[in-house]
């Protein structure tokens, strides 16, 4: 997996585009986190999370993107979140924002670019 060399920031080894979450990613995570959530703080496993947007949104999403962008949402305190167990338990809350996000801001995407142009 791709992803422990996403967070290794003294990791400067390319990684393939794919893996760089889109516009629609954050939307369908955000989405499903909603829904999963319910306004509460939960542990759950991102492999679950994973399987949940697959059956509910219809959308197949790498582990990596999909924690990726869990990261980007912390990053931008649209999420709590804390790592339970390795990368696949995390304790999570989503916060309440209306405001729009520029990705572009976001150090973890700037990072993820840079290693893979």
């Amino acid at each position: 997996e791709y992803y422990s060399r996403v967070i290794d920031r003294d990791d400067a080894s390319s990684l393939p585009p794919e893996i760089i979450p889109t516009v629609e990613d954050f939307r369908t995570v955000y989405r499903v986190l909603k829904r999963e959530l319910a306004n509460e703080r939960k542990r759950i496993s991102v492999r679950y999370l994973k399987r949940r947007i697959e059956i509910t949104e219809a959308v197949i999403i790498d582990l990596c993107t999909l924690k990726t962008a869990i990261d980007v949402m912390t990053e931008f305190g649209l999420a709590e979140t804390v790592r339970i167990r390795g990368n696949d338990i995390i304790e999570i809350k989503l916060m309440p924002n209306s405001q729009k996000i520029d990705l572009d801001k976001s150090e973890t995407l700037k990072n993820l670019r840079k290693r893979t142009s």
